[in-house]
């Protein structure tokens, strides 16, 4: 088995999403990667969205904002510095599983949330695909997930 972490130290989402999208077509049998990476300013589309009706595209040229697209589904996200981003691969075979109940996808949260326990941050799943955290009352979002199989 073959563990490997990447930490790209570029900010340019172009880059970040095309090392993301090599780096999960080149894993091995026996292989479990993690990627780890931050964009500057940028608002990332899924695969399947009308980018113009989903931003104001010239109001993001105006304030020097990357509109990109994802080779994978799901809604728009706003990326900047003040944000990470990561991924998890594992060549595991897997069919189409339910991210809640698949046990990979369930040690890939029990990974987040124990690190982030190490900095007493209590996280919880909840929705579709969610990691969130409860501080006062409020609850905030974590992490979106999305899965690719």
């Amino acid at each position: 088995m073959a563990l490997q972490a990447v930490l790209s130290t570029s900010t340019d989402p172009w880059f970040n999403l095309a090392l993301e999208h090599y780096l999960g077509h080149r894993i091995q049998p026996g292989d479990h990667v993690f990627y780890w990476w931050q964009n500057r300013p940028s608002v990332i589309v899924g695969y399947f969205q009308d980018a113009w009706a989903e931003c104001w595209a010239e109001r993001l040229r105006q304030d020097h904002v990357d509109l990109v697209r994802r080779p994978t589904g799901g809604g728009a996200v706003y990326h900047d510095l003040g944000n990470s981003n990561f991924s998890f691969w594992d060549s595991t075979p897997q069919g189409k599983a339910n991210p809640l109940t698949d046990p990979l996808i369930a040690g890939h949260f029990a990974a987040i949330k124990d690190a982030l326990q190490a900095f007493n941050i209590q996280i919880f799943t909840y929705g579709r695909n969610d990691l969130g955290l409860l501080d006062r009352g409020v609850r905030y979002k974590v992490s979106g997930n999305a899965f690719a199989y």
